[in-house]
């Protein structure tokens, strides 16, 4: 049950990215599709920063779902390991999605190198947007560490900066 909520929240954080960006660049039309089976996606209609609106999926992909993590766990909300899990999973998903796609050249990861952005940086954010997923799960064993949520935060933080960055 994690495991789907945290795909169709990922789907969700991600498409959220694309499409609040689309909406304060002037994209004259946005429209999400989140099916039940299958992936999701964000048609915009004249969409004048392509490049901003693309990278806006994989940093409200991976920041929002971190964010409600730690905003539960400083709070001590019940039940902040799914959300925990829901992170670390955002995480990985993201950045599993980035890297392959500049690889492939498909979806979201063709629009940022048709852009210019270098293969090999795409590829590196991801597997940063991994490392820090798989540290949070990795605190979710036996013996959880508190650190885990700061490493991960950091390297999730530095990695957006850096795609913010490369989109200016």
């Amino acid at each position: 049950m994690a495991l789907a909520a945290s795909w169709y929240a990922s789907l969700a954080t991600h498409e959220a990215g694309h499409a609040l960006a689309g909406a304060l660049t002037g994209a004259q039309s946005v429209h999400t599709h989140l099916p039940l089976l299958g992936f999701s996606r964000t048609d915009l209609a004249g969409d004048q920063h392509p490049l901003v609106t693309t990278a806006a999926g994989f940093v409200g992909g991976a920041l929002v779902p971190l964010l409600i993590w730690l905003a539960a766990a400083a709070a001590r909300v019940p039940g902040r390991t799914v959300l925990a899990f829901w992170s670390g999973f955002a995480l990985v998903f993201n950045g599993a999605y980035l890297a392959a796609d500049a690889v492939a050249r498909a979806g979201d990861g063709a629009v940022l190198v048709r852009e210019g952005t270098p293969v090999w940086a795409a590829i590196l954010a991801g597997l940063l947007l991994g490392a820090a997923g798989l540290r949070i799960w990795h605190a979710l064993g036996a013996h959880p560490d508190p650190r885990a949520a700061q490493f991960a935060a950091a390297l999730t933080l530095l990695v957006c900066s850096l795609i913010a960055v490369a989109m200016t």
